[in-house]
Parts: C-alpha cells; structure tokens; sequence
C-alpha cells in the first residue's frame, strides 16, 4: 500500500440543510426525510397484502 486516503464529510448542520435540499434547518430537513421514509414503509406494506 502507497497511500491512505479518507473522506472528509460536512457537518449535518443548517448550512447542509440549505445547500442540499429546499429546507432551512437541519431538523427540517431530517423530519421530511423522516416522513417520506415512513409513507414508502407502508406504500410497499399494503402493496405486499
């Protein structure tokens, strides 16, 4: 091996929020995602009946 290298991530921060999506906070952003997570859950739940 000749190298290491390693990845640098952002803060999960406001700047984050506002930089990558249409919300103004972080914890905006996490509740949407949230959200969206759980209607898929029970979209794909009730198509497996």
């Amino acid at each position: 091996m000749t190298s290491v290298s390693s990845r640098t991530l952002p803060e999960l921060d406001d700047n984050l929020a506002l930089a990558a999506s249409k919300f103004a906070t972080y914890a905006e952003l996490r509740a949407d995602v949230a959200a969206r997570i759980r209607e898929r859950k029970i979209a794909d739940a009730a198509r497996q009946r």
